[in-house]
């Protein structure tokens, strides 16, 4: 347990320092009909880096990839989503498209946050993501950073779950389904997540400047 920007609880999400891409902590959160097929909404949160261990680090995730073609080329179900970073990179969101290419669409520009890290100034800063049918745009602490056409994204949904702090892709939480019994198994944050929140309709950006 952390405590967050507002001096409440937060959750902290690790993988092992000398294994990341084996064990770690993470949430999943069941999908419903309330967070799939959403045409219109908004995605925001809070997080804060302690270390930057891992070469790939995974925030939201909820891809669901159905294979490579051309191979190095991800393709998958439409609108499932993931939202990471590699090491030193800024985060960023990748969408699968109408077709089910893989396709990324908004930049945070965050790098400091990870140099705040290596620097030992880590602190909280908050990221939305809203998309209303024509655009998605990305905040990065209550202002736009970044934006993209949703032309060939009709919708933003789930795929199996949505996995939270740590990357899931096609995969279930162990043991939760027919499924089968993989789960996530690398890309955890090494950090802490907070105030978690995902609307059906895109918030205004006076509205996303209140959250933050």
């Amino acid at each position: 347990v952390k405590i967050g920007p507002d001096g409440s609880k937060a959750g902290g999400f690790y993988g092992v320092q000398d294994d990341p891409d084996n064990t770690g902590s993470y949430v999943a959160v069941n999908k419903s009909a309330s967070l799939s097929n959403l045409t219109r909404g908004t995605i925001t949160f809070w997080t804060k880096f302690d270390t930057q261990k891992n070469t790939f680090v995974t925030l939201l995730d909820t891809f669901q990839k159905t294979g490579e073609n051309p191979p190095g080329t991800d393709i998958g179900t439409p609108g499932t989503w993931s939202i990471n970073t590699n090491y030193l990179g800024s985060d960023r969101l990748f969408i699968f498209d109408d077709s089910g290419v893989k396709r990324q669409t908004i930049d945070f520009g965050d790098n400091f946050a990870f140099l705040d890290v290596l620097k030992g100034l880590s602190s909280w800063n908050h990221y939305a993501i809203t998309w209303d049918g024509s655009t998605i745009r990305g905040y990065l602490n209550g202002l736009e950073v970044s934006t993209a056409s949703q032309a060939n994204f009709a919708k933003l949904t789930l795929g199996y779950y949505l996995a939270i702090g740590a990357n899931g892709h096609n995969s279930v939480p162990e043991g939760a389904s027919s499924q089968g019994s993989a789960y996530p198994n690398h890309g955890f944050t090494n950090g802490a997540l907070d105030d978690i929140r995902i609307y059906n309709r895109a918030l205004n950006a006076a509205e996303v400047a209140g959250l933050y």
